[in-house]
């Protein structure tokens, strides 16, 4: 299904910019989250996830994708022309995390000390 994309301006410590944000299946505006909160944190693995706001004192702001005013079309034009169904993002998210949770678990479970 089509995703519905749309910009919205905003503020950055160095400057004007606009945020990425989809429409949900119940008609809700809500941002696209950046990759590395999904495989990392966790974070906004599914569309209900996603903050409709940026939080009162922006602390969250920076989980989501944007860009500055005049670089859209480098950043956030390509991001809606990869995914034009949001959907296929959020599965992708939900990938780059399970393999980054096996690469972790492989990790703990490698031994402490080598001998050589």
């Amino acid at each position: 299904m089509k995703t519905e994309y749309r910009l919205e301006k905003g503020s950055w410590i160095s400057g004007p910019c606009y945020r990425l944000k989809f429409k949900d299946s119940n008609g809700s505006w809500r941002f696209v989250p950046k990759e590395e909160q999904a495989k990392v944190l966790g974070n906004y693995l599914e569309q209900n996830d996603c903050s409709k706001n940026i939080d009162l004192f922006g602390l969250n702001e920076n989980h989501f994708i944007w860009s500055f005013i005049d670089q859209q079309e480098y950043d956030l034009i390509p991001f809606t022309k990869n995914y034009p169904d949001i959907e296929k993002y959020f599965e992708h998210l939900r990938e780059i995390r399970q393999k980054f949770l096996q690469k972790e678990q492989n990790i703990s479970s490698s031994p402490n000390i080598i001998d050589l």
